[in-house]
């Protein structure tokens, strides 16, 4: 497989496992959605705690460089913010908590996007070939089909089973973007993803629980700032304790 074919295979694929996963959400009986809906948020939001540790904020901790904890922190910090300052601008109604959720998982693609062109124009940079980054690819692909299919499931309450499914679609459609930019911009991208990975890792980390673990909107605002809080908080004292 030559370098073109890799990256053409790597962008695409991230992108089809989010559409199929959008795909294979719509088929699911409406009348159902009620019954399964406890757990759809909890799928949605395990997805987006687990990739905000495993898949955002630990690759930030080992990319970041000096002041690492610091770095990371203003980052989730500000994902944080950004959500907030959102939610403060939609409407309070019911459509607003979605939006809030729609951009949070736009958010995480983006970095995700990057990381695989990086890791592909990486691989044409150090050893003139690009297929390294196809296993990155392949992996956060992977991961894609389950939030596709958590974004569109929560989308199928408020809108139509075709508006939920490109809505799914435009979320996921910002990760090939954003990985033909990671490959072109590669030297680039190794300062910015630790800031972006955080950035979207506090994002997530709020909506779910603003969102997807309180039932009040006031009391969410209030649980998940102090969950983006003890999560800086409980970063920095691993970093700082070894």
């Amino acid at each position: 497989m030559g370098n073109f074919a890799a990256i053409v295979f790597s962008l695409f694929f991230i992108f089809a496992m989010t559409v199929s996963g959008a795909l294979a959400a719509c088929f699911v009986p409406e009348k159902k959605y009620s019954d399964w809906l406890p757990y759809l948020n909890g799928l949605s939001g395990g997805i987006m705690i687990a990739a905000s540790v495993w898949s955002l904020v630990l690759p930030a901790l080992e990319s970041a460089g000096e002041y690492v904890a610091l770095k990371t922190g203003a980052g989730i910090a500000a994902g944080g913010l950004f959500i907030l300052i959102v939610g403060l601008v939609f409407p309070e109604n019911e459509d607003a908590a979605f939006n809030r959720l729609f951009l949070a998982m736009t958010a995480h693609n983006i970095p995700e996007g990057i990381a695989v062109g990086f890791a592909l124009g990486s691989g044409m940079v150090m050893t003139g070939s690009a297929l390294s980054g196809v296993s990155v690819a392949i992996g956060i692909g992977l991961q894609n089909f389950p939030e596709g299919a958590a974004l569109v499931l929560p989308a199928r309450k408020i809108y139509s089973r075709k508006k939920s499914f490109f809505k799914g679609v435009l979320s996921g459609a910002v990760e090939p973007v954003s990985g033909a930019l990671g490959v072109i911009a590669v030297t680039f991208a190794s300062r910015l993803l630790p800031y972006l990975m955080s950035f979207s890792a506090g994002a997530m980390i709020f909506v779910v629980f603003s969102e997807l673990t309180a039932k009040r909107e006031k009391d969410g605002i209030k649980l998940a700032a102090g969950a983006v809080l003890g999560f800086i908080l409980m970063m920095t004292m691993d970093v700082l304790l070894g």
